[in-house]
């Protein structure tokens, strides 16, 4: 087994800075398939086997970017809930709105590439956030379970909406979609049809 450096040696954490800023620069200007860990290591100016002892691959290098990222999106623009209201969800779509667009926008060139893992990591934390704000009402595994059927449904609903939004060209501003669109999640198929009526 490998063992890990501590994260919280301030040597660690220049490194790991070093990767992941030389790994951003790549995927701004090739695509994510075409970078190669001599590639991050040569641009970071370190050797390989500093490489392997932070990440085990590209795509680790990958995840923890996504991971970090998002977190950061989420602290900077989320206040702190324990209930799902209407709003806090026109907020969660209003982050991935905008977090597709940076995507896209800084990482033109790997973007569609990274969607596939990029889909993954982002509705693990969605889901976090949604058990987050509804556990507190939960007792027996069965409720347990049907918590976590939601998160997924809820979840991927966020980052679906928000996906298509950005790739169709953003034709509607963000507020206004994430406004219109943040009912049909929250109040499921009966209001859907319901305001799909001519």
């Amino acid at each position: 087994m490998r063992l890990r450096p501590k994260e919280t040696d301030p040597r660690v954490v220049r490194t790991r800075k070093l990767l992941l800023d030389a790994f951003l620069s790549l995927m701004a200007e090739k695509d994510f398939n075409v970078i190669s860990v001599r590639d991050i290591t040569s641009r970071a100016s370190v050797n390989r086997a500093t490489f392997y002892a932070h990440f085990s691959d590209k795509y680790e290098l990958l995840e923890s970017f996504l991971v970090h990222s998002f977190e950061t999106f989420m602290v900077d623009s989320l206040p702190d809930q324990d209930d799902l209201t209407e709003q806090h969800l026109v907020q969660l779509i209003l982050i991935m709105c905008e977090y597709h667009r940076n995507m896209s926008s800084h990482y033109k060139r790997s973007y569609n590439t990274v969607i596939p893992l990029m889909e993954s990591t982002i509705h693990k934390q969605l889901e976090g956030i949604f058990i987050k704000c509804t556990h507190q009402n939960v007792q027996t595994e069965a409720e347990k379970r049907k918590l976590e059927w939601t998160a997924t449904m809820i979840s991927w609903s966020i980052y679906g909406v928000a996906a298509r939004w950005n790739n169709e060209g953003r034709k509607v501003e963000a507020e206004k979609f994430a406004q219109e669109v943040a009912p049909f999640i929250l109040y499921g198929l009966p209001y859907s049809l319901q305001h799909l009526k001519p």
